[in-house]
């Protein structure tokens, strides 16, 4: 295991990510390992910034986006795995999902994301 420095954001990105897993996740076994990164990851992130900041994320409407842009994303790539939807849609909805995180990482950590998205090619 190696620890890395990432920005706010980027850590309630993969803890929402790690939760949509487990409410998904079909076999035991894959749930307690799915369990056990969220614990481990939500620990780290309880040390870096503190309970009471991380716990005020979770409950934020900014978080709540977040889960949800994670949650649809996670949908729309089971649609496209079964053709029904364009590759064009599910770029739109992780369109949402980096700006669900801009928001939270602005309205809790004081700045835009330093992650750069690259434009598609339909956009101008």
């Amino acid at each position: 295991m190696i620890n890395i420095e990432i920005e706010g954001s980027e850590g309630f990105d993969r803890a929402s990510i790690l939760s949509i897993k487990i409410s998904k996740a079909m076999k035991a076994g894959d749930r307690t390992r799915l369990q056990n990164q969220w614990v481990s990851l939500a620990s780290s992130i309880n040390e870096a910034i503190g309970y009471d900041l991380a716990s005020k994320i979770t409950k934020s409407p900014e978080y709540k986006e977040l889960y949800d842009a994670n949650l649809a994303v996670f949908e729309g790539v089971e649609e496209a795995q079964k053709d029904n939807i364009s590759g064009l849609h599910l770029d739109k909805l992780n369109q949402a999902r980096f700006a669900a995180k801009n928001k939270l990482q602005k309205q809790f950590f004081g700045k835009n994301t330093e992650e750069v998205k690259l434009k598609s090619h339909h956009e101008s």
